[in-house]
């Protein structure tokens, strides 16, 4: 093994064993050791001027400001995205498509450290223009702080932001499909109605829709979090198998791995059910795929069933998120007047 180094001070050396490079340091008497990955020259150097800075005298136990490296926008977004890919596969496109569409763009080559709450401030006007809701801001909002946040970890200079939630206003219940509404879209989608179907009796999001394994569909539809294709809860459930989410499976291809169509661009099934919405007149606020589940979740509710039992089938990590569809439980808010006039 090779091995090359760089710096004698008796504090902190630079080794580089193989293509990766590693930090050795003494710190109270005791060795310490820490592998900074395959990173450039440049970069290895950089880190390890600041473990001096770090470890001398005057600065020990604080941060050197002018030993944190410095890094624009647009470069470090890259580095973020690569790391963010293999630790969150299942929201990585999401938080891909928030930096390259919204943060990118905005802050270009701006470097990390010079953002301040006034660039922030002028985003957050942007995206409220673009017609983006408070939710959808917040979100990107907290992709742009996750990002620093791991930037500061790198050891990279960044700023001491102070960014208030956008609030919202608006309180609704969900929309959902009638059994009506239903059977008119499964009617006017020959192509695609097995794929509405199934949606509507299972509760799937889009995402586990498309990651479903056909060795995972057997008595009941096994919904698998792996490390490659995580549940938004990180967790696996199970949904029974009714007649309807077996008829529209009898309609699949499932010859292959998976269950659903991997040829199919992402964005296909929320195509399709604009198209099969359009056709039929339902309003604008349903066209999401994500109505279907919401679908799912109204018409047990409604049907009588435990919210605790809703949520296992949603599989919701809290059983807050599913009280909100309490509002449609039969017995909600039955008797609360009784005897009780003003």
């Amino acid at each position: 093994m090779i091995w090359s180094q760089f710096g004698h001070d008796d504090m902190a050396t630079l080794r580089k064993r193989g293509k990766y490079w590693h930090l050795d340091w003494y710190e109270n008497g005791v060795r310490k050791r820490e592998s900074l990955g395959d990173i450039d020259k440049k970069e290895a150097k950089a880190q390890l001027e600041f473990k001096k800075a770090e470890l001398s005298p005057f600065n020990r136990g604080l941060k050197s400001e002018t030993a944190l490296k410095q890094i624009d926008f647009v470069s470090y977004s890259k580095k973020y995205l690569n790391w963010f890919e293999v630790q969150y596969p299942s929201t990585y496109h999401t938080s891909m498509a928030i930096c390259i569409n919204d943060l990118e763009p905005f802050f270009n080559k701006t470097p990390l450290h010079k953002i301040d709450n006034e660039m922030v401030d002028q985003l957050i006007i942007l995206l409220h223009e673009r017609k983006n809701k408070p939710e959808t801001i917040n979100r990107k909002i907290t992709v742009l702080k996750a990002m620093l946040n791991k930037a500061k970890r790198d050891k990279y200079k960044v700023p001491h932001l102070s960014v208030s939630k956008v609030p919202s206003f608006e309180s609704k219940p969900h929309p959902f499909f009638s059994l009506e509404e239903l059977e008119l879209l499964y009617d006017n989608a020959p192509s695609h109605w097995h794929w509405f179907m199934l949606l509507a009796n299972t509760g799937l999001r889009l995402g586990e829709l498309r990651n479903l394994r056909v060795v995972d569909v057997k008595d009941k539809i096994y919904v698998i979090s792996t490390n490659q294709r995580r549940t938004k809860s990180k967790k696996w459930r199970m949904i029974p198998i009714n007649e309807n989410s077996q008829k529209a499976l009898n309609q699949f291809n499932l010859s292959g791995e998976y269950v659903f169509p991997q040829s199919f661009n992402k964005q296909y099934p929320t195509t399709a059910l604009t198209r099969a919405c359009q056709r039929v007149g339902i309003d604008k606020s349903k066209w999401g795929v994500h109505t279907f589940r919401h679908t799912f979740a109204s018409h047990l509710v409604m049907s009588g069933k435990p919210l605790k039992t809703v949520q296992e089938l949603l599989g919701h990590a809290s059983i807050k998120t599913t009280e909100i569809y309490s509002h449609l439980a039969p017995d909600y808010l039955e008797g609360s007047l009784d005897n009780f006039n003003l």
